[in-house]
């Protein structure tokens, strides 16, 4: 055997011993999106100041300012997580649905699984129905499952809240029919949300918004932080490719039949 064959048969077993490693290797989980709805002035923002939207009752009515029955950012130190002042505020909503979002994404599912979690407190429990929403593609949808706030006083005791694990709320995306209701979201002219689960899956369109789908009953505040998609990617071809590398290698040195 010449050098050279020495040589092609060695990547070769290199290329097949890393295949292993390649397949159970953890792969590390990317933020693909976040906000924290920073806001360390003294003075309140509008949810623009994010690049959020939001709207109310069946008419879908533009929301706009802050203070009591708006949504919107307040401001001073220590509101908020205290690394990170500021925080998403559903001030005192009275009866009725509510949208909130930020859209211009472009979260590709097909890119590996997705995990969106948040902070999530209310002045009480039992009065508002909180449901993660999303654009996939041009379709608005909302969770089936109802995400349920931890009690934490009024709102300006949520300046002082520590965003402890305990009051984390996390959704693990599946385009499954069963977990996501229609929504249809037509500024100043409807809001409004299927009474039934989607009968067809949500394919792999990329995500384009992001926010949550809100009723309230009765008048609660509620507040929402550090929302963030993590993504897992997919297996990467590397590890296809280093076999048909390895293959290849092997075949082309092989010796010559007589």
């Amino acid at each position: 055997m010449t050098h050279s064959g020495k040589t092609h048969l060695l990547s070769s077993f290199v290329a097949l011993a890393l295949i292993p490693a390649a397949l159970t290797s953890p792969l590390q989980a990317a933020v693909v999106y976040g906000e924290s709805f920073t806001n360390a002035d003294s003075t309140d923002d509008p949810i623009s100041t994010a690049g959020w939207v939001a709207y109310r009752g069946t008419t879908a009515t533009a929301m706009t300012g802050s203070g009591t029955g708006t949504i919107y950012i307040p401001g001073g130190a220590g509101n908020g997580n205290p690394q990170v002042p500021g925080f998403l505020a559903l001030n005192a909503l009275s009866n009725g649905a509510y949208a909130t979002f930020e859209g211009g994404l472009n979260i590709n599912p097909a890119n590996g699984a997705l995990n969106i979690s948040w902070q999530h407190h209310a002045n009480v429990t039992g009065n508002a129905e909180t449901r993660l929403l999303l654009r996939v593609g041009s379709q608005w949808v909302a969770t089936t499952q109802v995400f349920t706030p931890v009690a934490t006083g009024m709102l300006t005791d949520f300046n002082n809240v520590n965003n402890a694990g305990a009051f984390t709320r996390s959704f693990a995306y599946t385009t499954l029919a069963s977990s996501w209701f229609d929504v249809n979201i037509a500024p100043g002219d409807e809001l409004s949300i299927s009474p039934s689960a989607r009968v067809t899956d949500l394919g792999n369109s990329p995500i384009t918004a992001i926010g949550f789908y809100y009723v309230a009953s009765g008048t609660v505040s509620t507040r929402i932080d550090n929302l963030v998609v993590d993504q897992v990617p997919e297996p990467h071809l590397t590890t296809l490719l280093l076999a048909g590398a390895a293959g290849l290698s092997a075949r082309r040195r092989r010796p010559a039949r007589g």
